[in-house]
């Protein structure tokens, strides 16, 4: 990401404290996260991408939509419903 590409992000979210790059666990990519501050319960701090999609710890929102679809899919197609398979 450019550095025009992260002033439109910041111009984008409002009251963005701080902007990291991070590499996701999952793609490797090195994206954007922009900390919001912290939750209402103060328990941990809420980061976005540039569009406003929230990060799940080191997994960038793309990975873990894309995480989840699979989850589902595989829970959806075994008999019981468990995870085992």
């Amino acid at each position: 990401m450019t550095m025009a590409g992260l002033n439109v992000a910041v111009r984008n979210v409002k009251m963005a404290h701080e902007i990291q790059q991070r590499h996701c666990k999952i793609c490797g990519q090195l994206k954007a996260r922009i900390n919001l501050g912290q939750f209402p319960n103060k328990s941990s701090k809420r980061w976005v991408d540039e569009t406003g999609k929230q990060w799940c710890g080191l997994l960038c929102p793309d990975c873990q939509r894309n995480r989840a679809k699979a989850n589902m899919r595989i829970l959806r197609n075994s008999p019981n419903g468990s995870s085992e398979v």
